[in-house]
């Protein structure tokens, strides 16, 4: 399975309104194995779109603030804060944004502190005279917490579950929940601006599209829960739901494609990690995979030796009777190219007895015209002879006068 983010833009009239929304949003693939194929870009309307579409030449906080500068109406009220006393404010402002969307609430302020104070930012100290930060920071956290949970909510399919869930209930984030996943979304953004940055213009399109490459035993209900955001990759569906968030659903999403079908396991887990590797669907190389051969799919390793023995022994008996098939069907071929060689012959034939009898008839017309100007040679003395009796001359001579 391959999914990508591809940067496409609907304009107005595009595209059939009465799409199924899950269809117009994210078109997935079945998942049996699949890999890396080009991806169809369309340019965006801005430069600073452009830059969202590509991920940005920025960093992953940069770009949720970006969308907190362009969408976010409140922006003034957070930009007003003491936090605009900084030496990098706005730097400073998104990384607390993006510490605060993805770890849980009880070590946010803790976080924002320390990220807020470190050294690796040159920041200087609150300047004298300004509200104390432990007072300032709850009209800024309230506001990026709003966002933080717009973006958990974007997919509505599972939503009510995860705002059920005890995950929620503990301040816990959707897509993020645990170190390791803090940890991989982390390798993720370093890998992503490590490829960024070597481009010579950054407002070029990327010459790859962040990937994922997997299979599954059961493509359908897969699909199903890349869509749904259920059982997926919570790296790819942050990406896709913050995606989401900035553009709207039908904008930038994540598609899927189907390469081949793998009826043996032992075949299907090394073309996974191949196929990731040309597509450079791991984290580490910018994509979305965080473990390879499939180990990140349960129902993969659910799925007992026999049903793959039988899954095979399956595949040979369809590939023989589509063998049949073919070979019935270049019999009928054969014989249909057999009957157009006779039809044609056949045209030949009648034309060429047409063309005969033609000729027959034009020598037999030439026939009877000569016939009928004999029989006029034959009669001509009489009707000669009658012509001059009735000549007034000829008639004295005749009489004796």
């Amino acid at each position: 399975m391959e999914r990508y983010l591809l940067p496409q833009k609907r304009s107005h009239g595009e595209g059939n309104e009465n799409t199924p929304r899950n269809i117009r949003r994210v078109s997935q693939q079945q998942e049996e194995s699949t890999a890396g194929t080009t991806p169809n870009l369309h340019p965006a309307t801005t430069k600073e779109q452009l830059k969202i579409l590509q991920l940005l030449d920025l960093s992953m906080y940069e770009l949720v603030l970006w969308m907190q500068q362009q969408f976010d109406p409140m922006y003034d009220m957070i930009k007003r804060s003491p936090l605009v006393s900084f030496a990098d404010p706005n730097h400073v402002l998104a990384n607390a944004v993006t510490a605060l969307l993805l770890i849980p609430r009880e070590v946010k302020r803790d976080l924002v502190i320390r990220r807020l104070s470190a050294s690796e930012h040159d920041l200087p100290p609150l300047a004298r005279g300004q509200r104390n930060f432990d007072e300032a920071l709850p009209d800024v956290q309230q506001e990026i917490e709003q966002f933080a949970t717009s973006i958990d909510k974007v997919v509505k399919a599972g939503k009510n579950d995860w705002l059920n869930s005890d995950l929620y209930r503990r301040g816990g984030r959707r897509y993020v929940q645990d170190p390791e996943g803090l940890n991989l979304l982390k390798t993720w953004r370093k890998a992503a601006e490590t490829r960024v940055e070597a481009m010579e213009n950054k407002n070029d399109f990327l010459p790859w599209c962040p990937a994922r490459v997997g299979y599954t035993y059961d493509a359908q209900k897969r699909r199903t829960n890349h869509q749904q955001h259920m059982n997926s990759s919570p790296l790819m569906n942050l990406i896709e739901a913050i995606c989401m968030k900035i553009f709207g659903d039908d904008q930038l999403y994540m598609e899927f494609f189907v390469l081949f079908e793998a009826f043996d396991r032992d075949q299907a887990a090394p073309m996974e990690h191949i196929l990731s590797q040309f597509a450079m669907a791991y984290v580490h190389l910018g994509g979305f995979n965080g473990t390879c051969r499939g180990f990140s799919c349960e129902s993969v390793r659910n799925v007992p030796i026999w049903a793959y023995d039988q899954l095979g022994e399956l595949q040979r008996e369809e590939r023989r009777q589509v063998d049949e098939i073919m070979e019935k069907r270049l019999e009928l071929e054969k014989l249909d190219q057999e009957l157009a060689r006779l039809d044609v012959e056949l045209a030949q034939a009648t034309s060429e007895r047409d063309s005969a009898m033609a000729g027959v008839f034009q020598r037999q017309e030439r026939a009877l015209e000569e016939l009928r100007q004999l029989d006029d040679l034959d009669n001509w003395p009489d009707k000669y002879i009658e012509l001059m009796k009735e000549l007034p001359e000829l008639k004295d001579f005749n009489t004796g006068g």
